[in-house]
């Protein structure tokens, strides 16, 4: 965890063995969480995780987690793997009383913290005052009015994303390498397959195989 690797892509074993040691560490958390290994004689706390991703004026992943953490200067903001992403961490606070106020404010200073960091970025590239906002933007894409689509037919195929998209995506990686599967450079064929239960929907994605790349 946090090592620097020289590549990009690994071998099947490889990611059997990762998977193994994911495994490994759920249970073990699993069972930390069954026999109370989390539960002291202190009071109850909650603290707060925010993680932001950093776009270009394009809605692409912006390298530039290192300085956007340099500049807002805080050991509450912390970078991640993804040189994209950037993580907000706020310290456990008491539960009772005005804490949950307290915490809300302190996010929203460290958020606006985020947003000045944003501008100075901005001028810094010579943005235009678009591209700053959408720095502070978490980024959309789709053509659906609603995160979860509402439409029967359309959301069977966020069910399966839903159910199946971690399963597709470790299968993806362990035959291609750390990448995606383009929705752009993609075809579909659907199709009506005879069955003796009913008619089947036969669908057949093809989208071309694009690595992850560093900069």
């Amino acid at each position: 965890m946090g090592r620097d690797l020289a590549r990009s892509s690994f071998t099947r074993r490889e990611r059997q063995q990762y998977r193994g040691k994911v495994h490994r560490c759920l249970n073990a958390l699993a069972t930390m969480l069954r026999e109370g290994a989390f539960a002291g004689d202190s009071e109850a706390t909650t603290g707060l995780e925010v993680e932001l991703n950093l776009v270009d004026q394009r809605l692409d992943p912006a390298m530039r987690n290192v300085a956007v953490q340099d500049g807002v200067d805080s050991p509450e903001l912390q970078s991640e793997l993804g040189r994209w992403n950037v993580e907000l961490n706020l310290p456990p606070r008491p539960l009772p009383g005005e804490q949950g106020r307290y915490l809300e404010h302190h996010l929203l200073d460290m958020l606006a913290e985020v947003e000045k960091q944003a501008e100075t970025v901005g001028k810094i590239f010579d943005l235009p005052e678009e591209a700053v906002l959408i720095l502070q933007t978490v980024p959309y894409k789709g053509s659906l009015p609603t995160a979860i689509p509402t439409d029967p037919l359309i959301y069977r195929w966020y069910e399966i994303v839903n159910v199946y998209g971690t399963t597709i995506k470790e299968l993806i990686h362990e035959e291609f390498g750390d990448g995606i599967m383009s929705a752009i450079d993609f075809s579909m064929d659907i199709s009506r397959e005879p069955h003796e239960k009913g008619d089947r929907v036969h669908v057949v994605m093809s989208g071309k195989y694009l690595p992850y790349k560093t900069y």
